[in-house]
């Protein structure tokens, strides 16, 4: 499945828009400085794409484009919590 921040795949048809879907993540974990903190959300944010590849191959999709994902670290906890959004779509199968 291929996953792009971009509207469109250069070389792609998008022959149908199957909807919006998301994919989250949340970590709750002590930190214990900027690398262990790098390393918890790069874990959650790689959570939260699969998740987002999961939903979309769900509906039939061949890819998630428009991708943004958004972060929030809350000192409850503390936490991480990533949110991924994109939109999935049909391609035209000439890849």
């Amino acid at each position: 499945m291929i996953l792009t921040t971009t509207a469109n795949i250069e070389g792609q048809t998008i022959t149908e828009y199957l909807g919006i879907v998301f994919g989250e993540a949340f970590e709750n974990k002590e930190f214990r400085g900027e690398r262990y903190y790098v390393s918890i959300l790069t874990n959650a944010r790689a959570a939260a794409l699969k998740h987002l590849e999961e939903r979309a191959a769900e509906l039939g999709a061949d890819a998630v484009v428009g991708v943004r994902i958004d972060f929030d670290v809350s000192d409850v906890g503390p936490c991480v919590m990533v949110n991924v959004s994109g939109t999935a779509v049909k391609l035209d199968g000439s890849r």
